[in-house]
Parts: structure tokens; sequence; C-alpha cells
């Protein structure tokens, strides 16, 4: 079973474990699934993650779908918002299959100030990785 840690006393320790190289490729104003996080392993997960995302896009641009390759994987993410309209990924740690995401408060230009949805994040780790849990760190 897979879980997140938003807001839990086990946070407050120091990071520690092997820092992961990682691309912060998009964040999205909707939901790109229903679990509290994703981990896309194989190009089948990542074609259903694009068929939500041109789902949400009007129009006849769509976005290249990402090849999932045999050394990376990527993270769909959803940090809760605090003090911003979105967040920006400082680091990415790894420890015993949980990954810890070091996120900042953002205010997005391209967002409404008011904007107060938590974003789907597309992380790209350039580290293939077993990943149990997420923690989400401020």
């Amino acid at each position: 079973m897979t879980m997140i840690c938003m807001n839990c006393e086990s946070q407050k320790t120091t990071l520690s474990g092997m820092e992961i190289p990682f691309e912060d490729l998009q964040h999205y104003p909707y939901a790109l699934t229903s679990e509290k996080f994703l981990v896309i392993d194989n190009q089948d997960k990542m074609d259903e993650v694009y068929k939500i995302i041109y789902q949400k896009n009007p129009g006849d641009r769509y976005p290249p779908i990402p090849t999932v390759n045999e050394d990376e994987i990527y993270v769909v993410l959803k940090p809760v918002l605090k003090d911003a309209n979105d967040v920006q990924i400082k680091k990415v740690m790894l420890q015993n299959k949980e990954l810890n995401v070091v996120v900042e408060p953002y205010n997005n230009p391209q967002e409404s100030a008011e904007q107060r949805m938590s974003p789907n994040i597309l992380l790209k780790l350039l580290k293939k990785t077993e990943i149990n849990r997420v923690n989400i760190r401020y």
C-alpha cells in the first residue's frame, strides 16, 4: 500500500538519504490521479496520464507524451499549498523507499494570485528508484 504524509510529526526530523536528480516538468491545475501520488514506471501509465491532460486542454495543440526509459521514472505529486499559489521543488531525497520532496511556496505569475488549488506536479526522476511512500516537506 502506498501512503503520503503531508503534515505528520515525522517530518520534523532532518533529511537524510540519497539525493535524486530530477526535472520539474509541469504543474497542472487539475487532478491527474485520484491517489495521493502516482509512480509512473511504464509507458501505459504515462499514456493514461496524458489521456487526462489531453482531455483537459482545449484546442488542437497537445504536448508530446514523454517516453518512459528504463533508467528513470516519473512521479505525480500533490502538495498542499501554503502562503502562495504554487510550490517550487528544491530537493528530492530517497531513503528506505521513501521519497522526500522539499518544496517552498512560490507565487507563480502565470496563475491568478487568488488561485489556491493545489497543483498536480509531473516530476521526472533521473534515476530509477522504488518508491513506497512520498513525504512533502516545507
